[in-house]
């Protein structure tokens, strides 16, 4: 394979990813969660750290805190990793419904 191939595999992934996550959390009629476990997102130094502690389907981003304030990301300004830790999370049930869709 060559490396368009390779890059257009990993963007095709990533889109599959984050299209169960949406899957998942919108048949739960889960419009954002928090997860029990934040993701580490990017270490700044060792009295803080960005952690990925809520995501949200209907904006399609994440909240990242580092304890002082938080700020959101798109789903697709975060890693593959980050995004399969949140499917992890999320298929394992590791999370809390904090908002649901209108009905």
């Amino acid at each position: 394979m060559t490396h368009k191939q390779y890059r257009q595999a990993y963007l095709d992934l990533r889109l599959d990813v984050i299209t169960e996550i949406n899957h998942k959390l919108i048949k739960e009629n889960a419009s954002e969660i928090e997860l029990h476990n934040a993701i580490l997102h990017s270490y700044v130094d060792e009295q803080m750290n960005e952690v990925i502690r809520r995501v949200n389907v209907d904006t399609g981003t994440v909240y990242i805190d580092t304890g002082y304030d938080s700020h959101t990301l798109k789903f697709d300004e975060i890693s593959l990793h980050e995004l399969l830790s949140i499917l992890e999370l999320i298929e394992s049930g590791s999370y809390e419904v904090w908002e649901e869709f209108e009905s």
